[in-house]
């Protein structure tokens, strides 16, 4: 398995999640950032869900990775991006 694929989804999904949470906070914490949204509850619930399918996501791809990857794979992945890093 091509571990760097899975980390690039993760390191997307993570970017998702914390996009989102800067949304919700803008939303609730600064009356400018909202001027332009009329119904301000349904889209900080948009963001929320953004969040939900994000992590959901990553739950599956973690899953699937350590279904389908050995110790010993793990092991040398982690070791080559110490190297490349």
């Amino acid at each position: 398995m091509n571990i760097k694929f899975a980390n690039a989804l993760r390191q997307k999904l993570y970017g998702d999640i914390a996009m989102s949470k800067a949304n919700v906070e803008v939303f609730m914490n600064n009356s400018v950032g909202v001027g332009e949204h009329g119904d301000v509850m349904t889209t900080i619930e948009e963001q929320f869900a953004i969040i939900a399918t994000a992590r959901d996501k990553l739950e599956a791809v973690n899953d699937y990775v350590n279904s389908h990857t050995d110790v010993d794979e793990m092991s040398k992945a982690r070791a080559k991006e110490m190297q490349d890093a």
